[in-house]
């Protein structure tokens, strides 16, 4: 182990990389009004990068208008994302709480060889279809709605495996020691548990975003705007790419488990409303903004007491984080043309997420909550973070 009572103690001297790309690309738009009302895009894109290759990516879309203030609109694109540097050569290791026991955990570049012997492969691009379609109304003046539904398939999408090897997560126990055996007879003891990023999933989202804003003088009250908006979202694993390598000879192992799969399609709000009021009354301004995040499951490392093996089944660990709004104010003042003033709270009333279960488990459920949970009470997954009432003043000068 590491010396000292530090986490993450730095990075050692293998860990430093010099690697580089350089890509060139064109784009080309072509718009056109064939009738009346109707405006369609098309639009296409060539890149080529000095390590994946040459890559060629289209858009249309079109937007029909036939009544005044009423319109339809949609489109339909692909898309590519090359793995970033970072995801390909990044390597780091340091010391994790795996159910109150503390792991040194490397994360390794996939070139490695340690990484290299647990089946990392080099990575691919990602590739995307994204088709939406959506309308917008402007029944009065100041006063619109738009609204939008989306399908987004990605497809080789890069994420990190599981921790593999002991104290990992995402595999039994008696699986993550005949990983560390495995890597030991390959000749890296000195690994006990690592990660890395692989072309791991296709998936699809699904969602729907409304908005509708109103904006109106108020005579003497000032000048307002009022926006409310939803959205939700839905993303579903469609495939694990269970690429296994030299792990194939181990039984029951996944390089993309329940936690890591249940992060990607429970650990961000599903729905999330935004309610705002931002008004100018004179040389005074406001703004009072209201966010209800849905909730999101925090995915601990216990897996399900009866289904051990499914990849999609609730763990005695697992966390519900409930819904909560969360509210910010903003009072503006201005003294002068060029100088503004301003004080307000980010969680004006200081709400915080559930917090974290500790101590012994329901009796149906039986044992105990990890250890770490008593000192640490909140889930990092929870999507507006743990830091309560944020209060500040600010002073703006234009010239």
């Amino acid at each position: 182990a590491l010396v000292g009572a530090q986490g993450f103690p730095g990075f050692p001297t293998s860990a430093a990389t010099d690697v580089s790309r350089h890509s060139y690309a064109g784009y080309a738009e072509l718009d056109a009004d064939p009738v009346e009302g109707l405006t369609m895009t098309l639009a296409g894109r060539y890149e080529h990068f000095s390590d994946f290759g040459s890559t060629v990516n289209g858009k249309f879309a079109a937007r029909w208008e036939p009544i005044t203030g009423y319109a339809l609109r949609g489109s339909i694109s692909n898309g590519f994302r090359a793995p970033s540097l970072q995801q390909q050569y990044f390597t780091t290791t340091s010391t994790n709480f795996i159910a109150g026991v503390p792991v040194d955990i490397a994360t390794l570049a996939v070139s490695s060889p340690a990484a290299r012997a647990l089946g990392a492969r080099d990575l691919k691009p990602e590739k995307s279809v994204n088709i939406s379609f959506g309308g917008t109304a402007n029944p009065l003046p100041g006063l619109t709605f738009t609204a939008d539904a989306y399908k987004i398939r990605i497809k080789d999408r890069i994420v990190l495996t599981e921790t593999l090897g002991n104290g990992g997560t995402g595999n039994t126990a008696a699986v993550q020691a005949q990983v560390t055996t495995l890597l030991a007879s390959l000749g890296f003891p000195q690994v006990a548990a690592a990660r890395f990023f692989i072309n791991g999933l296709d998936t699809t989202t699904r969602g729907v975003d409304v908005v509708g804003s109103y904006r109106w003088r108020a005579g003497d009250l000032g000048t307002w705007t009022l926006t409310a908006a939803y959205n939700y979202n839905k993303t579903k694993i469609d495939k694990r790419l269970n690429a296994l390598g030299p792990l194939a000879s181990i039984p029951g192992l996944v390089l993309f488990g329940r936690v890591e799969g249940l992060r990607f399609t429970d650990g961000q709000p599903r729905d999330k409303i935004v309610l705002s009021a931002d008004g100018d009354i004179g040389k005074f301004g406001v703004t009072a903004r209201t966010t209800r995040y849905g909730k999101v499951l925090s995915p601990g490392a216990t897996a399900p007491i009866a289904a051990p093996t499914s990849l999609t089944a609730l763990g005695p660990d697992d966390i519900q984080l409930g819904a909560k709004w969360i509210t910010d104010l903003e009072l503006r003042y201005k003294p002068a043309s060029l100088v503004e003033l301003a004080i307000g709270a980010n969680n004006a009333f200081d709400v915080y997420p559930d917090r974290s279960p500790f101590g012994l488990r329901p009796a149906s459920v039986g044992g105990v909550y990890p250890a770490n949970q008593q000192y640490i009470p909140y889930s990092i997954f929870s999507p507006f973070g743990f830091n309560g009432r944020f209060l500040y003043g600010r002073v703006s000068v234009s010239f």
